[in-house]
């Protein structure tokens, strides 16, 4: 099978793709030809900046004019746009509003940077409020989620307390109460989640995941089936299911051993468990809450939610997955990857054997598998990423105090007539 139709087909990704046409490049006899196509696997890339780049160097002609005015036409698939670095410390954890207006971001609070809490506007990065650590004996963030309302959001601290604050006030205006833990006792919410519709949240403490009523404030039941501790914890898009993961520490520290828990909320009941060989850092449902992703250290990989069996595993060799989404319209997933081999600069610039460590977004195509864009970050450090919920948007931050925001326009990139597919296939 010719490379353009194992790239189409998912088998290999845009890096591999653009590798092979310059390491190839030099033995070709028409490079115009050649710095051609590859400035059209840009374009079906989506990356319209380093397709212009190549079309403004080759001699004018109808071919280039007609391909040059449409790269000019469109912005890129992904675009870094802004950056708040108001933080005094590094980022430990963020989530969007429901509308995508608002940001609320947290830090790694100590006495000496007390102000590790900001809402602020994701497309101004303008700060609306500052929050201060209540007292010193509470701990650093370690979660915090959105209610679905936008006008209040939940932060887990490192006691185990979790308290409720007003994206208009200076202060928590509740906390959710757990009448069976101990101060000394209890153990800090490595994750929360709220319910579509406001009324609940899921926060993944210990062995324990709890489910909270927001109207009364306090515990209303808790999930009892995890082995070790609960590390994440989200919530299908319909309020009616949860799925939560725990790494099993097992007798062999070698071989890992992991699960992902399916519970119906309403009842508690455990419906089913996915049974891995990989941490995993992320989760997301997809289809309606019937498919789920999971990003690993490993892989990437799409489940049917129901039977517990694989859908769709993208990109063969991956390092750390630390972040995975589907976007609204079901077409595509972005994961990212923290550390990653980048070359030291674009394919079609420098030799494909020059790499560094960096930091990489990957895009895919959700049905076909296929890696329709890679972008490296340029740092080792990403750690953190969050998405707004229209999909057009996501935050992303690492050991540093500052947030990059990229905009995702999902649907920008052009796909290779049928012309330039017969060249391609000739490789």
């Amino acid at each position: 099978m010719n490379i353009f139709m194992q790239w189409r087909n998912g088998e290999i990704d845009d890096r591999e793709v653009l590798a092979t046409l310059q390491r190839e490049r030099p033995r070709t006899q028409d490079r115009m030809q050649w710095d051609s196509l590859i400035a059209r696997v840009h374009m079906e890339r989506g990356d319209f900046t380093s397709a212009k780049k190549i079309l403004e160097r080759l001699p004018a002609s109808p071919e280039t004019s007609s391909a040059l005015k449409e790269a000019n036409g469109k912005p890129n698939l992904l675009e870094k746009t802004s950056t708040f670095n108001l933080h005094e410390s590094p980022v430990r954890c963020m989530d969007f509003s429901k509308d995508g207006s608002m940001v609320v971001s947290c830090g790694s609070a100590t006495m000496k940077s007390p102000k590790n809490i900001f809402v602020w506007n994701p497309a101004t990065c303008q700060t609306n409020r500052e929050y201060i650590l209540p007292n010193q004996n509470i701990g650093g963030v370690s979660a915090v989620a959105f209610h679905p309302s936008g006008l209040s959001f939940l932060v887990g601290y490192g006691d185990g307390t979790i308290l409720r604050w007003s994206v208009h006030e200076s202060s928590p205006i509740s906390e959710l109460l757990h009448p069976a833990k101990k101060w000394d006792s209890r153990k800090p919410a490595q994750a929360i989640a709220c319910s579509p519709d406001g009324s609940y949240a899921l926060a993944a403490a210990g062995k324990e995941l709890e489910l909270y009523d927001l109207q009364k404030n306090e515990l209303y039941r808790t999930f009892a089936a995890h082995q070790e501790k609960v590390n994440t914890v989200v919530c299908s898009p319909d309020g009616l299911l949860a799925a939560s993961y725990c790494l099993i520490h097992g007798e062999d520290a070698k071989k890992v051993q992991s699960k992902v828990y399916l519970w119906e909320i309403e009842s508690g009941i455990l419906l089913q468990t996915i049974k891995l060989t990989e941490n995993v850092y992320s989760l997301a449902f997809a289809g309606a809450g019937r498919q789920l992703l999971t990003a690993g250290n490993l892989s990437l990989c799409l489940w049917d939610a129901e039977t517990g069996e694989l859908i769709q595993k993208y990109g063969q060799e991956l390092n750390r997955v630390r972040r995975a989404c589907l976007s609204p319209s079901g077409q595509t997933v972005i994961k990212f990857e923290p550390h990653s081999l980048a070359p030291h600069s674009d394919y079609t610039m420098a030799p494909d054997s020059l790499f560094s460590v960096s930091s990489s977004l990957s895009v895919f195509e959700k049905d076909s598998g296929m890696c329709r864009l890679s972008i490296y970050g340029g740092e080792s450090n990403w750690d953190c990423m969050a998405f707004s919920p229209d999909g057009r948007r996501f935050a992303i931050t690492g050991e540093s105090n500052r947030i990059d925001i990229w905009n995702f326009n999902e649907n920008s990139y052009t796909k290779m007539n049928s012309d330039w597919q017969v060249r391609f296939q000739r490789l």
